[in-house]
């Protein structure tokens, strides 16, 4: 079996070094199209990378681009996670967290005391 592998292997890094525009094209139609184009790039660039490594087969290909793409996202935080403590762009001073407004406090409608509240309180409910 590891045998099998180590020929595919050999065989993809062959393909890559003997024929690359033909690898170049498996690769690019394997990405999606719907992509930005920077990002589609570095992509593919990083599949021709481990196809020349032997990291990726060429029957892999339509397979792990997903990978390849969530590798990408990781690098470079397309999708990222903003801080409530960091002072916004174009501002000094302002900050996220000094736009959010403070939750009113809870107060039971009219002269009775809600029933939960008291149990939570530690007193003895109605029921």
């Amino acid at each position: 079996m590891w045998q099998e592998r180590r020929k595919l292997r050999e065989r993809s890094i062959n393909a890559i070094r003997h024929n690359p525009e033909d690898v170049i094209r498996v690769v690019s139609r394997a990405v999606s199209a719907a992509l930005p184009r920077f990002m589609r790039d570095d992509v593919i660039n990083a599949m021709l990378e481990a196809v020349l490594l032997g990291d990726l087969l060429l029957e892999n290909v339509g397979i792990r681009m997903k990978d390849y793409v969530r590798g990408y996202n990781r690098e470079y935080d397309t999708f990222k996670m903003l801080s409530l403590d960091a002072p916004m762009g174009g501002t000094d001073d302002l900050r996220r967290i000094d736009l959010l407004e403070a939750p009113a406090s809870y107060e039971p409608e009219g002269d009775e005391e809600d029933p939960d509240i008291v149990m939570l309180k530690g007193g003895y409910s109605r029921w």
